[in-house]
């Protein structure tokens, strides 16, 4: 090999190359009969993206189109020879090939220099003449056009000037543009256009010119100069477009507006006489005349009117508007203006009144400013009559069902066009009909107003409220959306929970509320209200005086939700829950401090399900205070069993929710728990959120004294997402702060997260309280609570939560290493299929629904979800909505592909929870081998079109990212 490089070496040379390779900009590249590479210099590389040692591997087929690398290999016969080059990103570049020479024994060479950049600009400018050319046409096409020099001499015409000025381009050329000229327009007019086109500017005006034949013609005129590098114009352009036949028009619709006038003394005695009043001012508004049927509106005498101000007669309110627009009267001459305004009597008596001024102020026949005044108020009246009793309800005098509408469809326009939110409320009222029942129909009614007064009063400039139908109400709030509505429909709720008195009685209505909002529940008006409907009967199911925000998911969350809550009973009874332990850390010696208990639920249908998904549900059905001793006494056993066996002593932390804080005997109960389990108080720690301390801050400190009294720990955790304040912190005088997990995903990236952390750090550090970092993932989040002196940590960099016995074997270690192979999933994902899978760049969007649960046919709701990946024997999917592995549960999958709207069942084969809020599933079909093979064919177009575009059109394809994706309908 190095006698081949000094070969190749003296082969340049002897082509006087070697001393250019490094100072001029050609590329050489040496070849041997194969095509493998051989050589190339160091610009030649460069050009190609490759380094000596990458292109050692590349043949010329490798750096050349196949054509052209051909022609190198059989050694062109002339020089300068355009190719292709494939750069190493995989662009090609356009070369020119200066000379190549075939050498026995030794190879080929070739020396081509990167046209590349002059290939653009001769395409670029290509393309800019192309437009330039368009455009002229498109003008001439248009316009007349001409340009002159300084002195008005003729030096381009268009063939449209030619045409309209009928005289040919030879006459023109080199004349003076008054050959055109009309003598229509006064002096002063050209004196006005030469002396701002010389002043550089641009003129505009309408200008008569005459052709060759003596006709006039007018165009509408821009004129341009073109400046010289001092600003002083060369040379101007003229652009006229013809507005001849405009200006014919106007002549003639003058003429018969004259025509119009000099007839008018005819119908005077018709005008008199007619239902419109007559009136004539002047410029300044005052009365010259009124028509003698004025005794229609007044009894007063007509003469008393005139020489006043008609703005006297108008009301108050309306005077300003109707002022200002009398001077658009006066301004413009001949043009009909209309009006509606208020006009008063001499007895205070208001009249709606249609005003219509005509300024004929230049008309020598009137020369004043004519006014026709319509009475209109009973026609207004029984409008408006008209309007409310099919726009309003007849009771309640708020807005129906019609009205509504009309109302939401115009907000959804307004929204769309401002690209803002907005909420749609539909609450069904409870009670109405016992208060019929009971008392009487009158009473109901009664209630009735009072609960629409109520409602109207609370949203006033909020929004609108309808009285829908029945005991619906609907509220539409324009530009409120997500934790603003929750809000609302909480205070609504507290709102009805207060009583109504009436006549003595003091009377209760329940009220359920369901919400739609504008963009992520619906794009139309029937959409939006059909979610809002379907929110508020899923309201109603969960109980009375609660709100739902509809979402697409909600179906099957719901379903689920309706087992679990009929299964919660049973499942203490028949042992279905359990603990798993996550070990707390000392940053500094890899301690196990503490083992947080967290509760699990092993559900013989659902899987195991996670506390987010129960703990609400105990709290509504009233058994949290039962589920929360059982979670604390198991764990204080599990505890004591450590003891037993002379493990390690470490603390056990346990959560208790804001209800069974809130129980009068939580203290007691807790003592019991520790007498029972023989458990030292010392080595418990009792858990709650910040938000339970702020929302509960007048109730809880005596009971969390006497907790600390008996010697137990008090850890507050997610601290961050309340507003605690330094005073409360002090009062409580908590052992532990827990640093909510949601800043420290944020760490190393967010610099807001990790600002809020060290302070956190550094507040507990001035109140003398340990602090704990939970959801710690990564080494860098380690590497940064140890910088700024966090104490200790929780998560799965050390340990994902464990069953009691892993944990046993954790703790006989002492220490728990920080390990970044717990973060990954527990679930084997190798491919072992039997078909082929479709990975895709951008996944495509779909439904999920439930078809058969515990072997009996369902009817559920879909649920959106992501495909990530598709076969003929399964697909991989993601969604919010958590699922079992392996049960009997029949699972049916839509989406569009290709124009075909696909259906697929199937079972779900492995779970991996992507983090707390998304899971991804393995999918196997149940699917006949006949509709497998339509499938098959389907997504071997789908493949093969992919090899070509990312995204394909009639596929649901989602470019957003998938967080964007489930919070739009979520």
């Amino acid at each position: 090999m190095a006698s081949e490089s000094l070969t190749i070496k003296n082969l340049i040379q002897e082509s006087e190359l070697y001393s250019l390779i490094d100072e001029l900009k050609i590329g050489i590249y040496l070849f041997d009969s194969s095509g493998h590479s051989l050589w190339a210099n160091i610009y030649f590389q460069s050009m190609f993206g490759y380094s000596m040692d990458e292109l050692n591997d590349k043949t010329l087929y490798d750096l050349f189109p196949t054509q052209d690398a051909r022609l190198l290999q059989k050694g062109l016969k002339q020089d300068n020879f355009q190719i292709r080059g494939k750069r190493n990103s995989q662009h090609f570049i356009y070369l020119k090939v200066l000379s190549c020479q075939q050498r026995d024994g030794l190879g080929t060479i070739v020396k081509v220099v990167d046209i590349t950049v002059q290939k653009q600009c001769d395409y670029q400018l290509s393309k800019t003449n192309k437009e330039l050319e368009d455009l002229k046409h498109a003008l001439d096409q248009a316009a007349t056009v001409s340009i002159t020099d300084v002195d008005g001499k003729i030096l381009y015409v268009n063939d449209k000037f030619c045409e309209i000025s009928q005289y040919t381009r030879h006459e023109l050329i080199g004349n003076n543009h008054r050959i055109i000229k009309s003598g229509h327009h006064p002096k002063e007019v050209y004196e006005e256009m030469w002396s701002t086109i010389k002043d550089g500017k641009v003129w505009k005006g309408e200008i008569c010119n005459k052709t060759k034949g003596g006709a006039y013609w007018w165009g509408d005129a821009t004129i341009v100069p073109f400046l010289d590098e001092t600003g002083r114009p060369y040379q101007f352009i003229g652009i006229r477009s013809d507005i001849t036949d405009k200006k014919r028009m106007e002549e003639k619709v003058q003429k018969s507006n004259e025509l119009i006038m000099l007839s008018e003394n005819r119908f005077r005695s018709l005008v008199e006489h007619s239902h419109d009043l007559i009136v004539l001012v002047d410029e300044k508004g005052i009365i010259e005349y009124i028509s003698p049927n004025m005794n229609m509106i007044t009894s007063t005498q007509i003469n008393e009117y005139i020489g006043q101000s008609f703005i006297d007669f108008i009301h108050d309110e309306d005077q300003t508007g109707v002022k200002n627009y009398f001077a658009d009267v006066i301004k413009y001459a001949q043009k009909s203006h209309t009006l509606e305004t208020r006009v008063m009597d001499e007895n205070g008596e208001v009249h709606i009144c249609e005003v219509i001024f005509i300024n004929l102020l230049h008309d020598p026949a009137v020369k004043a400013i004519k006014v026709n005044v319509r009475d209109i108020t009973e026609k207004i009246q029984a409008e408006k009559k008209i309007y409310e009793m099919s726009n309003y309800d007849f009771r309640t005098k708020l807005p129906n069902k019609n009205l509504f509408r009309s109302l939401l469809r115009q907000e959804l326009e307004h929204s769309k066009q401002l690209d803002r939110k907005f909420t749609l409320m539909v609450l069904d009222i409870h009670g109405l009909k016992f208060v019929n029942d009971t008392l009487d129909a009158n009473m109901g009614e009664h209630l009735l107003l009072e609960a629409a007064k109520r409602l109207n009063e609370y949203i006033g400039e909020m929004g609108i409220v309808s009285h829908y139908e029945g005991v619906e109400f609907t509220i539409l709030l324009p530009n409120i959306a997500n934790h603003v509505t929750k809000k609302i429909a909480k205070d609504l709720i507290r709102l009805f929970e207060q009583p109504f008195f009436i006549n003595d009685y003091e009377l209760f209505l329940i009220i359920n509320i369901g919400i739609s909002i504008f963009p992520y529940t619906g794009q139309s008006a029937q959409s939006l209200l059909k979610n809002a409907y379907t929110a508020v009967h899923q309201a109603n199911e969960r109980g009375t005086n609660v709100y739902q925000v509809y979402s697409q998911n909600m179906d099957i969350k719901s379903f689920k939700k309706f087992n679990l809550m009929n299964d919660l009973r049973k499942a203490i009874k028949n042992n279905e829950f359990y603990l798993d332990f996550q070990p707390r850390i000392d940053v500094e010696s890899n301690q196990i401090i503490a083992a947080e208990a967290l509760i699990r639920w092993n559900h013989p249908k659902w899987g195991i399900v996670s506390p987010a998904e129960f703990i609400s549900i105990a709290e509504e059905s009233g058994i949290i205070g039962k589920l929360g001793e059982w979670v604390l006494e198991n764990a204080c056993q599990q505890r004591k069993e450590w003891q037993e066996k002379e493990l390690p002593p470490v603390k056990v932390s346990v959560n208790l929710s804001v209800l069974q804080f809130l129980q009068t005997d939580v203290v007691q109960m807790v003592e019991k728990v520790l007498e029972r389990t023989q458990l030292e108080a010392k080595w418990l720690e009792i858990e709650m959120t910040e938000s339970v301390l702020m929302e509960n801050e007048s109730l809880l400190p005596d009971k969390i004294a006497k907790l600390k009294a008996m010697g137990i720990g008090i850890a507050i955790d997610d601290f961050g997402t309340g507003y605690s304040s330094l005073g409360y912190l002090k009062k409580i005088k908590a052992d532990i702060l827990k640093i909510d997990r949601s800043f420290i995903k944020g760490i190393p990236d967010d610099s807001d997260s990790k600002d809020i952390v060290s302070a956190v750090v550094q507040l507990a550090k001035k109140l003398k309280i340990r602090i704990v970092a939970e959801g710690v993932e990564t080494q860098e989040q380690l590497e940064f609570l140890k910088g700024v002196q966090c104490e200790e940590v929780q998560g799965y960099l050390y340990s994902k939560p464990l069953e009691a016995k892993d944990f046993e074997r954790l703790l006989e270690q002492e220490t728990c290493q920080p390990n970044n192979e717990n973060t990954v999933s527990p679930y084997n994902l190798a491919n072992r299929r039997e078909y082929f899978r479709i990975k895709m760049k951008h996944p495509l969007s779909g439904e999920m629904t439930i078809t058969v649960f515990n072997g009996k046919k369902v009817n559920v709701g879909s649920t959106k979800i992501l495909i990530l990946d598709i076969g003929p024997g399964g697909l991989k999917v993601e969604t919010t909505v958590k699922l079992p592995v392996g049960s009997d549960m029949v699972l049916k999958f839509s989406t569009k592909i290709l124009g075909a709207n696909v259906e697929l069942f199937g079972k779900i084969v492995w779970r991996k929870e992507m983090d707390d809020h998304y899971h991804s599933y393995g999918v196997s079909f149940i699917i006949k081998e006949e509709a497998r093979g339509h499938l098959t064919a389907l997504l071997n177009q789908f493949q093969i079109q992919l090899q070509a575009k990312d995204v394909l059109p009639n596929s649901s394809f989602i470019t957003d990212s998938k967080e964007s994706f489930f919070e739009s309908i979520s």
